[in-house]
Parts: C-alpha cells; structure tokens; sequence
C-alpha cells in the first residue's frame, strides 16, 4: 500500500487481479468504476470477467474489454457492463485482466459497482426553478 492505494508489481504477461466471491444482481450495477493507474505493461488490453452461479469458472464469454490508462495520474475507468449480453442475473465474482504483454506496476485506489445517477426530472427542476425566482427573491 502507498499513499495512492495498492501497488501491485506484475512480472508477467497476461495478468489478472481476482477478487473475493461477491454476490450481486447485474440490474443494481449498470457499471463498475476502476480507479487505477499503471507503468510499463507493454500494450495492454485490460478487462473484466465474472463468474455467476451456474457459470463457476471465468471465460471469454463473460468478458468485456475497456481502454487502458492514459498518462501517469489515478484515471477513474466507467465500464458499462449492462452492454454486455452475459451480464445479466446474478454475478458470483470478478476479476480484472490486464492484458499486458511486459512487465509493470499497477496501483488499484478502488474497484466498485456504480450506477447511471441521472435524472429525467431535473431538467424540468430548472426550468421551474427559473420561473419562481424573480430578482433575488422567491415568488
């Protein structure tokens, strides 16, 4: 651990990160956030795979590739697993791929599910908003 979150050395190619077993239901994590950086690593293609309780053991079926880190800062990665069409019921576990071909360093600040937090209604909040709001006082 630093003080940006976990260094990990990776040494060789074709690297995966595994987590814990986690249970969750694909329709209350539309997405997964990496909050990560790397050095070296060669031409990495990184990804995320799942297993789901009927489906045990990992597999390019379940797999979605997402663009590597640009530059040297903590870059906060979107995945939008619900465009996947295995990502669907239950997920047991992840894993995150690397897919380096030389050896490197990754630093992992955090790895969570997150959600699409837009609102149909607050466009129309505005426009009401405006509309109450006469020269600084409330109407």
């Amino acid at each position: 651990m630093n003080e940006d979150g976990w260094r990990l050395e990776v040494t060789n190619s074709a690297a995966v990160v595994t987590a814990p077993p986690w249970k969750c239901h694909t329709f209350e994590v539309p997405f997964l956030q990496l909050r990560w950086q790397t050095t070296g690593l060669g031409t990495p293609q990184p990804f995320i795979e799942w297993t789901t309780p009927s489906a045990t053991n990992f597999s390019p079926a379940r797999r979605m590739y997402f663009d590597p880190v640009k530059g040297d800062a903590i870059s906060y990665t979107m995945i939008p697993t619900y465009r996947h069409p295995q990502w669907t019921g239950e997920v047991s576990q992840l894993r995150i791929g690397l897919g380096n071909t030389a050896p490197g360093g990754v630093t992992i600040q955090a790895f969570f599910s997150q959600y699409d937090t837009r609102h149909n209604i607050n466009s129309q909040n505005f426009v009401r908003g405006c509309a109450k709001y006469s020269g600084g006082r409330a109407t």
